[in-house]
């Protein structure tokens, strides 16, 4: 494997119960935070690691069925990878959502600052066409034909407060 790519792939929307780690086909590890057991299996989130990738784990926080956070060693680095599935907006109280966002908020402050982040994953937001005053925050891609959903402003937000990129707006869609 290139000792220059991590290989890591997150997951939303799992629909799993507990949380917990294991090995899966061809020794890939699969890490995941779900509901409680006796919960019906909705939301969850996870990451499957590449077998060498896995080698490079150095911590895993299971925060809650919709955020997970691992940490990997990669060369002199850490990176923190946050994975998230955030409530609907048409589905979810403000308050549920805010809480939300709060906790993720809460998770990259517990970061070291000399450690990198990556956070990704279903957010059910739309920033839209507003670029004001996010415009260092987006790429020139953002859906101009959108208008920015309450889980957007959320997201912008904690773009701001963290100095955050959202990734998918740096490249074109179809």
């Amino acid at each position: 494997m290139d000792k220059r790519k991590i290989k890591v792939l997150g997951m939303a929307d799992t629909r799993t119960k507990k949380k917990g780690t294991k090995r899966v086909h061809s020794d890939y590890v699969y890490i995941w935070s779900g509901v409680n057991q006796k919960e019906h299996a909705k939301h969850g989130v996870g990451f499957l690691l590449h077998p060498e990738t896995a080698k490079n784990l150095l911590d895993t926080q299971q925060i809650t069925e919709r955020i997970i956070l691992i940490k990997l060693r990669q060369n002199q680095s850490v990176i923190n990878y946050v994975q998230v599935y955030a409530p609907c907006n048409d589905s979810y109280s403000d308050e549920e959502k805010d809480k939300f966002f709060e906790t993720i908020s809460d998770t990259i402050n517990n970061i070291p600052d000399n450690e990198e982040l990556m956070v990704m994953g279903d957010f059910n937001g739309k920033v839209g066409q507003r670029r004001d005053p996010w415009t260092k925050h987006l790429g020139p891609f953002s859906d101009n034909t959108a208008t920015c959903n309450y889980n957007g402003n959320l997201i912008l937000e904690l773009c701001a407060e963290h100095e955050l990129v959202i990734a998918n707006t740096l490249f074109q869609h179809r």
